[in-house]
């Protein structure tokens, strides 16, 4: 089929392609979350660059997502 459709995924008339975004750095607290989430902790401590110790617990979202919230 020939022609242009609203769904074609070829450029016409100079149409630049947007750049890759390349990946971010996990900071710390990602770093120490998702090893904890790998691992299938309960709840996992993080200490912050002030030096405050917060407990984070697991929790499971309604997607079935799990994730971890502050411990009060």
């Amino acid at each position: 089929m020939k022609g242009g459709g609203a769904c074609g995924t070829h450029l016409k008339g100079g149409a630049k392609k947007a750049p890759k975004k390349t990946k971010r750095k996990m900071n710390e607290f990602m770093k120490a979350k998702e090893n904890a989430r790998k691992k299938n902790l309960d709840e996992f401590e993080y200490t912050n660059k002030e030096g405050k110790t917060t407990k984070y617990v697991k929790f499971t979202m309604k997607t079935g997502m799990v994730a971890y919230k502050a411990k009060k």
